[in-house]
């Protein structure tokens, strides 16, 4: 690989590299989001178990919880799932990219010391 083949390669990786944490990030929030779900299912069973149609204010508790879990749900589904999955998406098709312009081909020393003296990778 010559010099400016292996930069365009180590500004790739950054981008990679960037990618790859925007998906961490991205998962991690849709974790805590289906763990959020998961806890308000938990709430509305036990209290639909313990609240008698006749408590007013115990079934309006019981729609406030039912709401949130609506509201949760549609911003995981609409919003947070498909962020996700596109910055997966995205991350792939880089990785696809780099292994095939960057990962299979020699590099030489003296070229990636030449190359990595002056990098300057443009912004995403």
């Amino acid at each position: 690989m010559t010099p400016d083949e292996i930069a365009a390669c180590l500004c790739q990786k950054e981008v990679l590299d960037q990618q790859q944490s925007n998906v961490d990030v991205q998962g991690g929030l849709l974790q805590e989001r289906q763990q959020e779900l998961t806890n308000l299912d938990t709430q509305i069973k036990a209290q639909a178990a313990r609240t008698p149609s006749s408590d007013l204010v115990g079934q309006q508790v019981l729609q406030d919880l039912i709401g949130q879990q609506i509201a949760l749900r549609n911003l995981i589904q609409l919003q947070i799932r498909p962020a996700y999955t596109q910055q997966l998406n995205q991350l792939r098709a880089t990785i696809e990219t780099y292994n095939a312009q960057c990962t299979a081909r020699p590099r030489y020393v003296l070229d990636v010391e030449k190359a990595e003296q002056n990098l300057v990778c443009p912004k995403p």
